[in-house]
């Protein structure tokens, strides 16, 4: 998927499409569409399911206008909807249902209108006139922000960055764009067995050439749901870029992606400490060492200070097993004031054979890859059930 079949929710209603299961409801919508004169309409014999299934493969219009008629769970299907279409999508829903409580609720959603049938033909062309021009369009649901910090040097940051955007995009069906900034020794790249170009360096350098055809050039698909941005430049390169290029670049990303993942390089210039404040989450990788504790209540200080109500997410991670008898987990939580949220258990095999195949972690088995999968889920907003210990299933079955 490129950038640029996103670029349509930029403009107000640039493309529409609409999902009704009747006749009338068809026939109200051509004549709105026809009095209105809107541009590249297309209206579908079906209900927001049939949305749902068609636009898991396919780039989303700027305005969608479904049938929830025949729901079961509304709410529901709208939350499945909304997990494939763009962030940036206005959504019109039409139903049966006349009432206040799920009028509500479908706003609180995201909804930009809910019209019962039979639809009032003049409500729906004023909904659609004003959504056109711009005039009353609720904001536009934005993508996250997640920035992810080695608190050192070697603690498998952006093989754990790599494997969650794997994990969301190929598994959840989310679309996320994952950001490699250091353009000369990143390796995000390598990780999807891709070759880095040299366009986004280039674009990070010259700002005012941000468009959206030149991310689309510029961005490289690796599946239907995840693009990189990422560059390999000479070693020597002056790889310096204007404080406001990379936020300027998110901010317009966010309107197409529902997650952007941007892996932190060593060295912080203001612009990417900016950048560090503005996250929605920051995940901070750590291994068990004296500098990996230091340098990690140094970034939990520095986010506190910020006051920016980004949330950190302290990943403990094993990456080496002489570590593995290092610090212990009292002194850990002693020294951050704070448990870590996560802590992977040492997978040496699993990372080492999915590095030399050039593919994520998240794609072999092992315990590495089913705790990422839980910090998915918990960067998804989603709660995971707690495994029953041995001990207590065991119990179970005994009681009977």
């Amino acid at each position: 998927m490129r950038i640029s079949d996103y670029s349509e929710a930029e403009k107000p209603l640039k493309n529409i499409c609409a999902f009704v299961v009747d006749r009338d409801s068809e026939q109200i919508l051509n004549n709105c569409f026809a009095q209105l004169e809107m541009p590249q309409t297309e209206i579908v014999r079906g209900d927001v399911a049939t949305a749902v299934s068609r636009y898991k493969n396919q780039p989303s219009p700027s305005l969608l206008i479904v049938d929830i008629s025949r729901s079961e769970m509304p709410l529901s299907d709208m939350d499945n909807l909304a997990k494939v279409c763009s962030p940036g999508v206005q959504v019109i829903a039409i139903g049966g249902e006349d009432s206040v409580a799920l009028y509500r609720s479908l706003l609180n959603c995201g909804v930009s209108d809910y019209l019962v049938k039979p639809v009032p033909r003049a409500l729906l062309q004023s909904t659609l006139k004003a959504l056109h021009t711009g005039e009353t369009m609720r904001s536009a649901t934005t993508g996250k922000l997640v920035t992810l910090m080695g608190a050192t040097g070697g603690v498998g940051g952006t093989s754990i960055l790599c494997a969650l955007s794997d994990i969301l995009s190929r598994e959840e069906g989310r679309k996320v764009m994952l950001i490699d900034p250091d353009t000369i020794q990143g390796d995000v790249a390598l990780h999807f067995g891709v070759a880095a170009g040299q366009g986004f360096s280039s674009l990070l350098k010259s700002p005012e050439r941000l468009d959206t055809l030149v991310l689309d050039r510029v961005a490289q698909p690796v599946s239907s749901r995840l693009d990189l941005l990422c560059s390999q430049d000479d070693i020597g390169t002056d790889n310096t870029w204007p404080d406001d290029s990379l936020p300027a670049l998110i901010g317009t990303l966010r309107s197409r992606y529902h997650y952007i993942f941007v892996d932190m390089p060593g060295q912080i210039t203001n612009g990417l400490l900016s950048l560090l404040e503005q996250s929605d989450i920051c995940l901070i990788v750590l291994e068990p060492s004296l500098s990996g504790l230091r340098n990690t209540k140094n970034l939990l200080k520095r986010m506190e200070k910020s006051n920016a109500g980004t949330r950190a997410i302290c990943i403990l991670n094993n990456s080496r097993p002489a570590l593995q008898s290092g610090l212990s987990s009292a002194r850990i939580e002693a020294f951050l004031k704070r448990r870590p949220d996560y802590v992977l258990p040492y997978d040496g095999r699993h990372f080492c054979a999915a590095s030399l195949k050039g593919e994520p972690v998240s794609r072999s088995g092992g315990k590495a890859a089913a705790l990422l999968r839980e910090i998915a889920c918990d960067l998804a907003g989603q709660s995971v059930e707690p495994k029953p210990s041995l001990l207590k299933s065991s119990l179970k079955i005994l009681r009977g």
